[in-house]
């Protein structure tokens, strides 16, 4: 994902959203230190199902692993009052369906980011989005 030094904004704590599946994650594992050489005292934390935990808590450049509590109406409303209460300044939806941007956007963050609509699995996605970024053509 690349974004312009200005959706960015230099935040204090971040929320990255790719909940699985596993390979997807390893493709959005480089992100992550990136976004900590541009904020290097922000707070990174990733949301992810619970299978996945485990290989994220071996990103060093992550600071907190979040697991999503269940797909029920508890586990999401469990995941949200913990999300809630990390106050993020920006949440970046690296998954683009309406789940992943539905949780984002659940998390309170200030600012939800997301793919452009054409990059977008779900389109009705960028409907939760605060902004979106555009991901340019052949990307993965």
């Amino acid at each position: 994902l690349r974004t312009p030094h200005s959706a960015l904004r230099t935040p204090h704590s971040a929320l990255i959203v790719r909940l699985g599946p596993l390979g997807d994650l390893v493709h959005v594992v480089p992100a992550v230190p990136a976004l900590r050489e541009a904020c290097p005292d922000a707070q990174i934390d990733w949301l992810v199902e619970p299978p996945h935990a485990p290989l994220l808590e071996l990103v060093p450049a992550v600071s907190r692993v979040v697991v999503l509590k269940g797909r029920s109406i508890g586990g999401w409303w469990a995941t949200r009052r913990e999300l809630r209460a990390r106050r993020y300044d920006i949440a970046l939806d690296f998954q683009g369906l309406v789940k992943s941007a539905a949780l984002a956007r659940l998390s309170a963050a200030r600012r939800i980011v997301g793919f452009d609509t054409a990059a977008l699995r779900e389109p009705a996605a960028r409907f939760f989005y605060t902004e979106q970024v555009q991901v340019g053509e052949g990307r993965h």
